[in-house]
């Protein structure tokens, strides 16, 4: 080895470690390592021109990207930690600079490693740590098929499809025309007249980042600038929204991109609109910070972002993407196919789409929300909950109070659940999700008159967007209808919905109930038939579907027939902790056979000793036989162990209270 090649690897090895000694810190720039080598600034220039033909700022970049590679690969952090670790100001940026490097996007790297998911996303059960243990079940309890319904037919956290009232497919949308794009000079907001020069700056550098896109055709910007002319607009300060959007018109332009420029003491603040032209309707805001001597990265960031979301809104078919938090097409597009996949009722599938989604920005708050609504056990799922809570702070407004409904729902009483469904109401009155799930609250509580007003309010909704509920909310509407005696509104709510969602199986549900109501048997068993034949097109188990008949004929009063399907379901499935439960509550609540059904009750109990639904008809049970301390106990443990707010639970509680104290 000559001394001039000893020489030159020490140089090479001294910079990449005073690089990598400062990883960490997005500002370790140019200036740093001139200072911390000691080595002049034209002697440090020169030497990396001969030795790596790169300049300063490029070697810095390149030694980060590098490090990042290798922690990638290592599949222990998500890209967003590895973009911060190695000293990026934004995952945006950093995925621009890797794919500028290396050809591909950095969620590449960890899928060729064998991504390792964070350990909030391994699916618990008994057997210790596994992946796709799924929890979808028909339940027969009146709880369980509440909680189901919140489950099957709404994103219980995150009310996407149904906040504009138009109810599109969230599956992927491909079109072979591009997406046009119109972008307008930034505003000087800084009171600082040297920053104007930035003001078509940045507009034009957008331009340029996005003109290289395929599936994007951008408007350039003397177009934009002749159209601004012919209506006298001199200043950038006239150009409102609808100016905009009227030379957006002009020039076929789908969307449009408008932003501003502010400042703050040293932070330079870039903000950004995505707004679609023909409804003036912003689809989604954008804030960059950075300083004066970063303004090119700032917009090379802002630029990916837009990018992203432009595709993205071109895919998502309905999700509104203002209340999307990611902002990766990869991720994205993995959670719409799991929307897709559980459209269908293939959770097995759904699940793992949301698991690779969130393999590739484990903050992708939606897709951690649906994986916690239709996946794993209850204890897994609030372990998510537990998850995002730490993660509100993250959050916008709206994402945070629906994670505070989501914990509050598992963790808290049922008035704070109450509560921020109410400030959800606040921030959007047009929300049918939150009105959906307070009302489903005031059944809990047997507060049939509450729910109704919050039912009818959607309704009217619905019929005000011209748009169609969903079967839950025609079921529970109807439930209550039918607990207030209100047979008339239910029945004209049935035949309404019989026209407006044939053959949806909760609305076949309600209409069997009401046919054996009124004693009409061979209607009766046509809705049983239809809604058998749509359980077993999506392949629920047997068990499930007979258990489901069995709780038609027990909320239609026939016992005989209940009592006779609830007994078929165990025996399809002898050894379910489900089955057992199922019957041992139909005997005992309804004075049937106790002493059998606290013996179901204790084998169940055998397969799950910490069954809080076999507990809770044990301790009833063994009220009922005038065993009341010992009830009392296994209540109270029953309710400790609860999965939610069990207000019927809360009741027999009371009632057991009174009669030991007296």
């Amino acid at each position: 080895m000559s001394a001039r090649t000893s020489t030159d690897e020490k140089f090479l090895r001294k910079i990449t470690e005073l690089i990598l000694d400062n990883l960490e810190n997005e500002h370790f720039g140019v200036n740093e390592l001139v200072s911390k080598s000691g080595i002049p600034r034209y002697r440090l220039i020169k030497k990396l021109h001969i030795l790596k033909h790169k300049t300063i700022s490029r070697f810095i970049c390149e030694t980060r990207l590098k490090k990042a590679f290798e922690l990638l690969h290592d599949g222990s952090l998500t890209v967003s930690e590895v973009a911060y670790k190695t000293g990026f100001s934004s995952p945006a940026y950093f995925n621009k600079c890797f794919h500028d490097l290396f050809g591909y996007s950095p969620g590449k790297v960890r899928e060729k490693a064998g991504y390792k998911l964070p350990t909030e996303f391994l699916i618990l059960n008994k057997a210790g740590l596994k992946k796709h243990t799924f929890r979808f079940s028909f339940k027969g309890s009146y709880m369980g098929s509440l909680i189901l319904a919140v489950l099957i037919s709404t994103i219980a956290f995150f009310a996407y499809l149904k906040i504009t009232g138009n109810k599109k497919s969230s599956g992927l949308r491909y079109s072979s025309e591009r997406i046009s794009v119109l972008i307008v000079p930034f505003q000087n907001m800084t009171n600082d007249t040297t920053w104007n020069i930035w003001q078509d700056g940045i507009q034009n550098n957008i331009i340029t980042a996005l003109t290289n896109i395929e599936e994007l055709k951008v408007r350039q910007s003397e177009s934009i600038a002749r159209l601004f002319d012919n209506q006298g607009i001199t200043n950038y300060s006239s150009i409102t929204p609808s100016v905009a959007a009227s030379v957006a018109r002009n020039l076929d332009a789908d969307f449009i991109i408008s932003g501003s420029i502010n400042k703050v003491n040293s932070t330079i603040r870039l903000n950004s609109l995505l707004i679609e032209s023909k409804t003036e309707e912003t689809i989604k805001s954008f804030q960059i910070d950075g300083n004066n001597e970063n303004i090119l990265e700032m917009i090379d960031s802002l630029s990916l972002l837009l990018r992203n979301s432009l595709i993205m809104n071109e895919l998502s078919n309905g999700v509104p993407l203002k209340y999307v938090s990611t902002n990766s097409v990869e991720a994205f597009k993995y959670y719409l196919y799991g929307n897709i996949a559980r459209e269908k009722y293939d959770l097995p599938a759904a699940c793992n789409w949301y698991l690779q989604a969130i393999a590739i920005d484990s903050n992708f708050f939606e897709a951690i929300a649906d994986l916690s609504s239709y996946c794993g056990s209850d204890a897994w799922s609030k372990q998510l909950v537990r998850y995002l809570y730490k993660k509100r702070d993250m959050m916008s407004m709206r994402m945070r109070l629906w994670t505070n409904w989501a914990y509050a729902f598992n963790f808290e009483t049922i008035n704070d659940d109450i509560k921020y469904l109410k400030q959800l109401q606040d921030l959007d009155e047009y929300s049918t999700n939150a009105t959906y799930l307070l009302a489903l609250d005031y059944n809990r509580l047997h507060q049939y008159d509450k729910a109704i007003k919050e039912l009818e309010k959607s309704m009217a909704l619905y019929k005000k967007w011209g748009s169609k509920p969903d079967g839950t909310e025609i079921k529970w509407l109807g439930n209550a209808y039918h607990k207030t005696g209100q047979y008339r509104k239910e029945k004209k709510l049935y035949r309404k919905a019989e026209r407006d969602l044939p053959d949806d199986p909760w609305v076949e549900y309600r209409l069997a109930i009401l046919k054996l109501s009124e004693g009409k048997r061979v209607a009766s068993n046509r809705y049983i038939e239809k809604f058998i034949s749509f359980c077993r097109n999506v392949s629920i188990p047997e068990a499930n579907i007979t258990g489901l008949v069995a709780q038609i004929y027990s909320e239609a009063g026939i016992l005989d027939k209940a009592e006779e399907n609830y007994r078929k379901a165990l025996a399809q499935e002898p050894d379910s902790t489900v089955r057992l439960t199922d019957l041992a509550r139909f005997l005992i609540y309804n004075d049937i056979n106790i002493v059998e059904g606290l013996d179901l009750a204790d084998k169940a109990l055998k397969f799950e000793p910490d069954n809080y639904s076999a507990l809770a008809c044990k301790g009833w049970g063994l009220y009922k036989m005038g065993r009341n301390e010992e009830a009392l106990g296994i209540l109270e443990k029953s309710w400790e162990l609860r999965s939610f707010y069990d207000y019927d639970l809360y009741l027999k509680i009371e009632e057991i209270k009174k009669t030991v104290s007296n």
